[in-house]
């Protein structure tokens, strides 16, 4: 997991997503070859589609090649909320 960190901050920063929205991401939100992500039931209730840079986009397939992994694994449990 340690190894995914720096693609988790740049996905944060790089598309100003929330934390709930980064770690909700599934394989299949994840568009690399057109560079999109997309999130499901966002704020409003609505999925948004969000561009990836140049660099995020090829941040994402440097982890993918190197861990063989892209949405970060979290153990079975439901997922939380940060606390504000």
């Amino acid at each position: 997991m340690h190894l995914a960190l720096p693609v988790i901050f740049r996905i944060l920063y790089g598309c100003g997503l929330r934390v709930s929205e980064v770690v909700g991401l599934r394989y299949k939100d994840v568009n690399l070859e057109d560079g999109i992500l997309t999130i499901r039931e966002a704020k409003t209730d609505r999925d948004r589609y969000i561009p990836l840079s140049d660099s995020v986009k090829e941040a994402c397939i440097g982890s993918w090649e190197r861990l063989n992994l892209f949405c970060f694994p979290a153990p079975k449990v439901a997922p939380t909320r940060p606390k504000n």
